[in-house]
């Protein structure tokens, strides 16, 4: 062909590229306006991408090495690497301060663990959780940050112990950071840590791939062995192993909506999980599926298997199990955090209602709940950022008792709410403020709140010695 001649190659060298683009570019004229360009080449072209941001990605993390190694600045992973080798260290600059709430006069005891848990603000990892944890008894605690290193931590001798575990190996596998999901922002890694005690089991849940560089995301649960015989100086060697994960594929994964939260429940394992953003920016449809775990609260059996409790969740991030009740909180868009009293088979309105609105701004949401929708048992608006949720019975805070709490990340406090038991509804509210943001915190058999935060730091909360009324006697009945 007279194209192919010695004198028209260069013409065809010339052309080619022009025409491929113009492909490309009419091509782009079909990605909705919610998609940008990565998210175009992730669905098209996967091998391509991941094989471009794994490079790119193993390129920064080179650099970033070579870096603190050169200036002779420890940055947080290399200072958690070198700590994960069993030693035990005792923290610096451990403060107290007072906080002084309507009820009661809180000693606040801060005890700094940059070392150990993960800085959800700047750094190598932002986003990431700065940590969930567990009682082991009154003195100890066992934590995992939020890339699965874990360690335990005594309050009488206020040592950390760092222990040796295939967590964060589990998480490293996952290798999300910056690869083929788009408007990443390091919102993964483990979402919870729970201690089945009567059955010997420590859950952790955590953000993972379905395989290998496939795209595809979902949630899942591995589980050690941690048995109520094994002395608290002797945990150690904790091997994960996977008890649940989604089989559902999604190339559309939004790890900031994800949920994550475990609680055992009559001899099954209650998960709470996200909607993954389907219902706003995703397939409305996968959320809205009866069947799968997405936007859901579930209740997995022995073998795996589960069970759709409720639908119609967004980001689900505190469950309390309270005698035959489960609560749960979740995150509202603009305004709109709910507190939920779980009923089999009910939907909680989210997409079509909603006490918030669009980060837009816009009013796209109907309120309140009617047509069958379950409606919340409180909602806050504002929004305060829900974290964990517990019911507190024990008598360290005695006029406390039998309220709820609930962790404010974004408020950066703890919320007190007397609740009816009675007619199951909130009759008010306090807000105690942290200063930190709680991105978990439980409560001791004494009755000794404890808090993990963002910003790596464990905080114990007691009752002031000095009493915040006057105790007199009491005014008697006629």
């Amino acid at each position: 062909m007279k194209f192919f001649q010695k004198n028209n190659k260069k013409k065809f060298l010339i052309i080619s590229p022009i025409i491929f683009l113009g492909i490309i570019l009419f091509s782009f004229r079909s990605i909705s306006k919610r998609e940008n360009i990565n998210y175009w080449l992730k669905e098209n072209f996967t091998g391509g991408y991941v094989f471009f941001f794994n490079t790119k990605n193993l390129m920064n993390k080179s650099f970033y090495n070579i870096y603190y190694k050169i200036t002779d600045i420890v940055p947080t992973l290399d200072i958690l690497n070198r700590n994960y080798e069993g030693e035990s260290n005792k923290p610096l600059d451990i403060y107290t301060e007072e906080i002084d709430s309507f009820l009661h006069k809180i000693v606040k005891e801060v005890i700094p663990a940059k070392d150990y848990l993960t800085a959800n603000v700047g750094g190598d990892l932002p986003g990431i959780p700065g940590g969930y944890f567990e009682f082991i008894d009154n003195e100890n605690i066992i934590v995992t940050n939020g890339i699965g290193k874990l360690f335990t931590y005594n309050f009488e001798n206020k040592e950390f112990k760092a222990l040796k575990s295939n967590l964060n190996q589990i998480y490293e596998k996952q290798d999300f950071k910056g690869k083929v999901i788009r408007n990443l922002f390091g919102r993964f890694g483990i979402k919870d840590l729970y201690w089945d005690k009567p059955n010997g089991k420590l859950y952790a849940s955590m953000t993972v791939e379905n395989e290998p560089n496939s795209a595809c995301y979902a949630m899942g649960i591995f589980k050690a062995d941690l048995t109520l015989k094994t002395k608290f100086d002797e945990i150690n060697n904790l091997n994960f192993e996977e008890f649940f994960k989604m089989k559902s594929c999604h190339k559309h994964f939004n790890g900031h909506a994800t949920g994550g939260r475990i609680k055992a429940f009559k001899g099954k394992i209650l998960f709470t999980v996200g909607d993954l953003d389907h219902n706003i920016h995703g397939d409305r449809k996968i959320a809205q599926n009866k069947t799968n775990a997405v936007g859901k609260v579930i209740a997995i059996n022995k073998n795996g298997t589960f069970e759709v409790l409720s639908s119609g969740h967004r980001n689900p991030q505190g469950l309390y199990v309270l005698g035959e009740d489960i609560f749960i909180t979740e995150h509202g868009p603009k305004g709109g955090d709910e507190i939920n009293l779980i009923k089999k088979g009910k939907h909680y309105g989210w997409p079509y209602y909603s006490y918030g609105f669009a980060y837009s701004n816009d009013d796209i949401f109907r309120q309140p709940h009617t047509n069958g929708y379950e409606k919340p048992i409180y909602y806050f608006a504002p929004s305060i950022a829900t974290s964990e949720i517990s019911f507190y019975k024990e008598d360290q805070f005695n006029r406390w008792k039998n309220k709820f709490i609930v962790g404010g990340l974004a408020s950066k406090s703890l919320w007190l709410l007397d609740y009816d038991m009675e007619n199951k509804r909130v009759m008010s509210q306090e807000k105690i403020y942290i200063g930190h943001r709680v991105r978990d915190f439980g409560i001791s058999k004494d009755g000794i709140i404890v808090v993990i935060t963002d910003d790596q730091k464990i905080i114990r909360l007691k009752k002031s010695n000095i009493p915040k009324w006057n105790p007199k006697n009491k005014i008697r009945f006629l």
